[in-house]
């Protein structure tokens, strides 16, 4: 499910929008109900906060993606002890590799920073495959992972 999408640049069959369109499942995705699938997140990043509470409080499956920005709430919530037994996969891409599919894309033609993209299952759902480069292939227990790699500093 994509949570922050419109007709125009959906990356999943199965969206929510700002405003209600063609094939839209929900209108603001922080007013649905997150459990019922895994959620693709790029969102407004003023509103992250927000999902946190949200991915919290409905125990979701998120496949997360952010901006470097550390001197935000949200971004030291992310580091906090709180949070790292939540997060199972992390990986750090470029800025670049983000390419708009629209003109009307929130971010214009590109990103100027890094990009982490968190994999967040739900804290009671067992195992998960994990994809990261320190995990690849091996099913963990949730919690297993350090928070962040020793020596793997990315802002």
């Amino acid at each position: 499910m994509d949570r922050y999408a419109s007709p125009s640049n959906t990356t999943c069959v199965r969206f929510n929008a700002l405003f209600d369109s063609v094939n839209v499942e929900g209108v603001n995705a922080l007013t649905q109900d997150w459990r019922s699938s895994v959620s693709f997140v790029l969102p407004n990043f003023h509103e992250l906060d927000a999902i946190l509470d949200i991915i919290e409080r409905d125990d979701a499956r998120v496949v997360l993606i952010l901006s470097c920005w550390p001197r935000q709430s949200w971004f030291r919530r992310l580091h906090s002890a709180a949070w790292a037994g939540r997060i199972a996969a992390w990986e750090r891409i470029s800025g670049a590799a983000l390419m708009p599919n629209t003109t009307d894309c929130f971010f214009g033609d590109r990103f100027t920073t890094d990009l982490p993209v968190f994999f967040v299952p739900p804290l009671m759902g067992g195992m998960v495959l994990a994809t990261s480069k320190r995990t690849k292939d091996r099913k963990v227990p949730l919690g297993a992972y350090p928070s962040w790699p020793e020596g793997r500093v990315w802002w």
